[in-house]
């Protein structure tokens, strides 16, 4: 697969879904070869509803956000489906609703590191960012002409009074950082993902993470709030 197939995405989208994994190793530096991404069995009802680790509520306090794709499929190795979790995490900063330390888009979940203003907390915007991209991959896989996969996402809703379909894994992991250490490392953690995966030789060249920014001091491809790393 090449780069440009992997960023501008659309029309292999079909056969990557028929062929249940994907080669990432194409981008894997020499001697350091990833395995595919295999797709786990159907997880549990997504109802867009979130898991604190410790139960540890701290209002004002930064928080590591991970949230993962429906059977881990790899829509974001496509940028529209980028785009549409660059568009959510972009509005809910621009609303100042949060603010926006850090991200990164992997193939098949995404992390980000926020703070969120008061009265919001960190479900609540887990919630709103979940629902609004739910609803528009689905729109996009439509649009895609893929309607196995949108029947599919259809059939893995366990209470459909209360979802029509699933596009999240249920239980998104919201951890607090409870102090600027933890802040930092979780930044570098996220920046450093896609070199960890082979997606990248070095952060900066990754497209769809925030260490372009922090490298650069600009607001490519979205502003975000930096911090002193």
């Amino acid at each position: 697969m090449s780069r440009a197939q992997i960023l501008e995405g659309g029309a292999l989208l079909p056969q990557i879904l028929e062929r249940g994994s994907v080669a990432l190793a194409s981008r894997k530096p020499a001697g350091n070869r990833r395995r595919p991404l295999q797709f786990p069995p159907p997880s549990r009802d997504d109802r867009v509803t979130v898991t604190t680790p410790r139960n540890i509520a701290v209002p004002g306090a930064a928080s590591f956000v991970t949230a993962v794709l429906h059977d881990r499929l790899p829509l974001f190795l496509y940028r529209p489906y980028c785009a549409i979790v660059l568009d959510a995490l972009a509005f809910q900063r621009q609303s100042r609703k949060m603010r926006l330390h850090g991200f990164v888009i992997m193939p098949d979940h995404v992390h980000w590191v926020m703070t969120p203003a008061p009265p919001r907390t960190p479900s609540d915007l887990v919630r709103d960012i979940k629902t609004f991209t739910a609803k528009a991959i689905r729109g996009r896989l439509q649009h895609e002409n893929a309607p196995d996969l949108v029947a599919a996402l259809r059939r893995a809703v366990r209470r459909p009074e209360r979802q029509s379909y699933k596009v999240w894994q249920d239980g998104t992991w919201i951890h607090p950082l409870l102090n600027e250490d933890e802040l930092r490392a979780r930044i570098v953690y996220v920046h450093t993902n896609p070199v960890r995966a082979g997606l990248c030789v070095e952060a900066e060249g990754y497209q769809w993470s925030s260490a372009r920014s922090y490298e650069r001091g600009d607001d490519e491809p979205i502003g975000i709030d930096r911090i002193e790393l």
